[in-house]
């Protein structure tokens, strides 16, 4: 432990007084330690089970439960091809539940990852720690995912002088000391020097990714976000409102704790500063960035990119993608075999840095037609196949792609809403300029509803893998159904 403790120093003495997430992340913590508890040996790979402690969140004044722990399983294949640089994937789970098996599904998500890539792979479960309980809380409710954050985002907004109550702080510091357990576990059992990891996570643990990609951005090297892009919170939330006329019954946690009264306040702003992936864009240029999303999120919305895409863009000179997956919602059901292709493929380009898709655009749109325009630079690898998703919406009144909606006799709860994306490869005009080879499809603006389309490209990458990635959605007519709202006008109803 002596290693773990000494990378936790000097990290912090590199990086302290930057921000209180940096402060807060790599200050270092006694509690924190690990210790294997299982292992399997499987064909072609070895399973380790560990048992980590990361920090101590808050005290008992505040939670009824402050040490945080995790498991950490490590998937270590018998041929290793890259041995200084491992995948962590960022997962969730319950306290209660049990030590993982070999037929998990996110320890198959990683086993397989690292059977593909030649790397030694790991999860990290109990992002966050749950159930929790508050002790101000007058319910003394069991609270979990959306129900702890949102209960933070209280707390934080009625006294922003705590930065830490905020539960990304933790979240994100359980991660970095992941890495570091794998790291010091991977040197002290096979003699590998780990030095670099890509990291990925789903929904609460997407934001996690983009929160660990910065405050450790010398060490991650590539981050995938996943069903994650509410970056530039307050501007979507105002996207949102003008939306759907309201808020989307996935953000009922935040709706019953009164957050969404607090759009353009001073506390909503401050927040932002602190874990809003927007605040720490100048740190993710040496990162390859991939942008994951559901064409049918119940959680976002597809035009949620407009509020930072640029900024990320000039950010990362141009290298950040963009996958976004068709006829799924924020679960991503079925679509884990694309999951694993995409990120195997992200890591093991971006590793061999060689193969790398690069992809830009403009919705040059005029009075009849929606038009979507994607630019390849001459210099960039070419796509083996490119198509078109498009769809329209299903009720007046509006902008809404969602896979389901409230149900109108309980907010609380979910009904089918079958917005259907329909994929096609006629009327893509292909062409070149001096610079460029340039995709571009058009369509009617439609009498009634609203009409979302975006592009698809097929790259070959290394070792025969494939890369695709998609441009924006693009969303005709441009207008809103809804008028905007600000602070307590912001209220409204859940759809």
């Amino acid at each position: 432990m002596k290693l773990l403790k000494l990378i936790n120093l000097i990290f912090f003495i590199g990086l302290s007084n930057e921000t209180p997430l940096d402060d807060y992340v790599n200050t270092p913590d006694p509690h924190f330690k690990y210790d294997l508890i299982n292992s399997y040996e499987l064909p072609g790979y070895k399973l380790y089970i560990l048992n980590m402690t990361s920090q101590k969140w808050q005290d008992e004044n505040i939670v009824e439960r402050p040490i945080w722990w995790h498991y950490i399983t490590v998937s270590v294949p018998d041929k290793i091809s890259r041995q200084d640089a491992s995948f962590m994937w960022i997962g969730g789970s319950a306290n209660r539940d049990t030590i993982p098996k070999p037929t998990d599904g996110d320890v198959q998500l990683v086993s397989n990852f690292s059977l593909i890539t030649g790397t030694i792979s790991a999860v990290v479960q109990q992002i966050p720690n749950q159930p929790y309980i508050f002790n101000n809380d007058p319910d003394r409710i069991p609270r979990t995912e959306d129900s702890i954050i949102a209960w933070t985002w209280k707390l934080f907004i009625q006294n922003t002088s705590n930065p830490t109550i905020l539960l990304r702080f933790p979240m994100t510091k359980a991660v970095v000391r992941a890495m570091d357990t794998v790291e010091d576990f991977a040197l002290k059992n096979f003699n590998f020097k780990i030095k670099k990891f890509m990291n990925a996570g789903k929904s609460k643990r997407g934001w996690t990714t983009w929160t660990t990609a910065a405050v450790d951005y010398k060490r991650v090297f590539a981050a995938a976000p996943i069903v994650m892009d509410l970056a530039n919170l307050n501007s979507n939330f105002h996207n949102h409102f003008k939306s759907l006329g309201g808020w989307t019954f996935e953000f009922y946690d935040y709706y019953m704790q009164g957050i969404l009264n607090s759009i353009d306040t001073r506390e909503l702003f401050e927040m932002e500063k602190l874990i809003d992936p927007l605040s720490y864009f100048d740190r993710y240029k040496n990162t390859q960035i991939l942008v994951m999303n559901a064409a049918n999120d119940e959680f976002f919305l597809p035009d949620d990119t407009y509020a930072y895409w640029d900024s990320l863009v000039a950010a990362t000179d141009g290298t950040v993608l963009n996958r976004r997956f068709d006829n799924v919602g924020h679960s991503l059901d079925g679509k884990q075999n694309q999951i694993l292709e995409t990120l195997s493929g992200l890591f093991v380009s971006t590793y061999e840095n060689r193969l790398k898709p690069r992809l830009r655009w403009s919705r040059p749109n005029n009075s009849t037609h929606g038009i979507l325009r994607a630019f390849i630079d001459s210099n960039n690898i070419l796509p083996f196949e490119f198509k078109c998703f498009y769809a329209y919406t299903l009720k007046d009144g509006r902008r809404d792609f969602r896979r389901a909606e409230a149900d109108p006799d309980n907010p609380s709860k979910e009904i089918l809403h079958p917005v259907k994306w329909i994929p096609t490869k006629e009327n893509i005009k292909v062409s070149q300029d001096s610079h460029s080879t340039i995709y571009e499809i058009a369509f009617e603006r439609p009498e009634k509803y609203y009409l979302g389309f975006y592009l698809e490209f097929s790259f070959k990458g290394v070792n025969g893998m494939n890369n695709i990635v998609n441009t924006e959605v693009s969303i005709i007519p441009e207008t809103f159904p809804s008028d905007d709202c600000s602070r307590t006008t912001c209220n409204g109803k859940v759809v």
